[in-house]
């Protein structure tokens, strides 16, 4: 009873036995007054499931009670695991289907560089200085006379999809240079490569440049000086440049078509190798 009518609809009588049957149902209410349905009600099993009953019961609190010593010994290994990933201890999980490059560049001075990919070595154009001031570890530092070659991969054509990306730092927002290029210069830059120009990023995806060709940018700069960033790129072989989406740090951000006049059936297959830092000559990424 929530309130006192001054004339109830209701005998005495009537009252009390709903209010009886209200006590002793296990049914619930349904206007949220916790009180209701929640009087003396006696559970009494059949008689062939007593046996079955207290197994359950049994179990029930040995699993409670192994639920509560997890609990207590938990927080030790938790504690552990948080002070790994905060660190930077924990390994990235790369996607294996389809994937031709997975160069992860912490092997440090006087080691392989690897592509874990293809289990083969990388090249270089010249010595490579390392900094311990990776994204999860060591991390070299590209400059001219020091970038990467990967051989013949990449190869793609322009109405192939693609994807690719890379974790970089860069040390001034001002600048230009390929992150990773399959570009022949010396054939009107033909080719493809994901592209750094002053804070932004561009994929260009070249038969012959500027006019047959097509190149995506942000419209705003993306990477701060000091800052690690992921920079990643999509192409979806259309050969239009709206096949083209580009993402910083996982989000997708908004890009503008600076060229896209790229000819139906065109090839952008190139003879020079997958470099990362530079395209086929020079115009390299200092990072």
């Amino acid at each position: 009873e929530c309130h006192d009518h001054k004339f109830d609809p209701l005998t005495m009588q009537d009252y009390y036995s709903m209010a009886a049957f209200f006590r002793n149902t296990t049914q619930g209410a349904f206007d949220g007054n916790v009180r209701d349905g929640k009087g003396p009600v006696v559970r009494v099993p059949l008689g062939e499931d007593l046996e079955r009953k207290a197994a359950l019961d049994n179990q029930i609190a040995a699993a409670q009670q192994a639920k509560e010593q997890h609990r207590s010994q938990a927080g030790k290994p938790f504690e552990q695991w948080l002070t790994a990933v905060a660190s930077g201890d924990g390994q990235p999980v790369v996607a294996t289907e389809d994937l031709l490059v997975h160069a992860p560049l912490m092997e440090g001075a006087n080691k392989d560089l690897l592509n874990l990919a293809t289990n083969t070595s990388l090249k270089t154009t010249g010595p490579i200085n390392w900094t311990p001031e990776g994204r999860l570890g060591s991390a070299p530092e590209l400059k001219p006379g020091s970038t990467i070659e990967l051989g013949d991969l990449g190869d793609f054509e322009s109405d192939q999809s693609f994807s690719l990306g890379a974790w970089v730092k860069t040390n001034t927002a001002k600048g230009t240079g390929a992150i990773i290029a399959r570009m022949d210069q010396s054939q009107e830059h033909r080719g493809w490569d994901l592209w750094h120009e002053n804070g932004t990023i561009a994929v260009h995806v070249i038969h012959s440049w500027p006019g047959n060709a097509l190149k995506v940018s942000t419209r705003t700069p993306v990477l701060k000086p000091g800052v690690w960033h992921h920079v990643f790129a999509t192409y979806n072989g259309s050969g239009k440049a709206a096949g083209i989406k580009l993402f910083i740090d996982g989000q997708r951000v908004p890009a503008t078509a600076v060229t896209k006049n790229l000819t139906p059936g065109a090839t952008i297959r190139s003879e020079t190798p997958l470099r990362i830092g530079q395209r086929s000559q020079d115009q390299v990424f200092e990072a």
